[in-house]
């Protein structure tokens, strides 16, 4: 008679298939590998997390991320050298400006047909970055998702998303900008278009829904969808929408508001007298070495407590090769990034500046 007790041969022992995945005595490797979420572009984006941004075409997705953007690296919440904005749905002189705006900021523009580069690339290149440990750190910003896979087929869908978690868990955060459905929902809010993957498989969603402000401004309220983390139910931007505006202008005008347009443009100091904010810009392109147009612009914008549209307006007035009647010069350094020098000494042109009538 056989003992109970007594332990089964070694030849019989079956080795669990589990242990093979185990994360047992990795601790310390996922925590290296962690990166905390806290809020990286506004209040809607956390760092180590997916995230979609939805909206209608021409709601201001794009201006809004590209703000944010700026405004993060000029934050120090991450280098210009980790995000890789991926456009694929723009034109020739959409791509160039932003190239030109963010070139500044040392981000990467990766767009579709430009050297070499096909939407299809793109999961092989994140599954490498997985692969290498090249995703910790990094920001990959998709417009638009539909670009990149089928937003309404299923299956197409959950294979992207869970490309993306798998990136995001590796250390890399993502936002990817969506299209909204042509009808509204029985409220008269817009609703995403595609499957439910999308926003079921990422961290946060938020849907844009547009009205117009005061003093033509257009508003942009973003309402949550999902969310794991710290974000807020509901958020707004405000931007100008006039036709007429360069790129840059209307990058300028984007700023947080309460949704009635009573945000950062309207309580600004416009008494300040333009001789004053010419000395400041005079004073920071002086000193300020290599920086381009943003970084002044911001500079003296929160210097002189200003406008950042109005600093910008100043700043390309007087912009060219007659002295006769511009303050600065356009000079082109390494990789095409225009900077400004002075065309006259300083203290010659502080002392004209010093007066209204030097603002002529």
């Amino acid at each position: 008679m056989s003992d109970p007790s007594a332990k089964p041969a070694p030849s019989l022992k079956k080795k669990n298939p589990l242990l093979k995945f185990t994360l047992q005595g990795q601790a310390a490797k996922l925590e290296e590998m962690a990166i905390e979420q806290k809020p990286l572009l506004g209040s809607f984006c956390l760092t180590g997390q997916g995230t979609v941004l939805c909206a209608p075409p021409n709601a201001g997705k794009t201006l809004i991320t590209l703000a944010m953007l700026i405004e993060a690296i000029e934050a120090g919440r991450i280098a210009g050298s980790d995000v890789f904005y991926v456009d694929a749905d723009d034109t020739t002189q959409g791509v160039a400006d932003k190239v030109r705006v963010l070139d500044e900021y040392g981000v990467h523009v990766v767009a579709e047909g430009y050297q070499g580069f096909k939407a299809r690339l793109l999961t092989p290149a994140i599954e490498e970055m997985i692969q290498d440990g090249a995703a910790h750190g990094k920001l990959i910003i998709l417009d638009t998702f539909k670009k990149f896979t089928q937003p309404m087929s299923k299956s197409e869908t959950s294979g992207f998303t869970e490309v993306i978690r798998r990136f995001v868990l590796a250390g890399g955060s993502l936002l990817s900008l969506a299209h909204t459905n042509k009808h509204t929902d029985a409220n008269g809010k817009n609703v995403f278009a595609g499957v439910s993957d999308i926003i079921d498989d990422l961290d946060c969603a938020y849907v844009i829904d547009v009205q117009d402000g005061r003093d033509g401004n257009r508003i942009a309220q973003l309402t949550n969808k999902k969310r794991r983390g710290n974000v807020p139910d509901k958020l707004a931007y405000a931007y100008s929408p006039d036709p007429g505006l360069s790129y840059v202008e209307r990058l300028t005008s984007v700023h947080e508001t309460d949704g009635y347009d009573g945000g950062a443009d309207d309580v600004l100091d416009y008494k300040t007298p333009d001789h004053e904010i010419l000395q400041s810009l005079a004073l920071t392109i002086h000193h300020g070495g290599e920086s381009g147009k943003m970084e002044i612009v911001r500079s003296v914008a929160a210097q002189d407590k200003v406008s950042k549209r109005r600093v910008l307006k100043l700043l390309e007035r007087y912009v060219g090769e007659d002295p006769e009647k511009h303050y600065w010069r356009y000079v082109v350094r390494a990789r095409g990034i225009h900077v400004f020098e002075l065309i006259r000494p300083i203290d010659a042109l502080i002392e004209l500046l010093s007066s209204p009538q030097g603002a002529g």
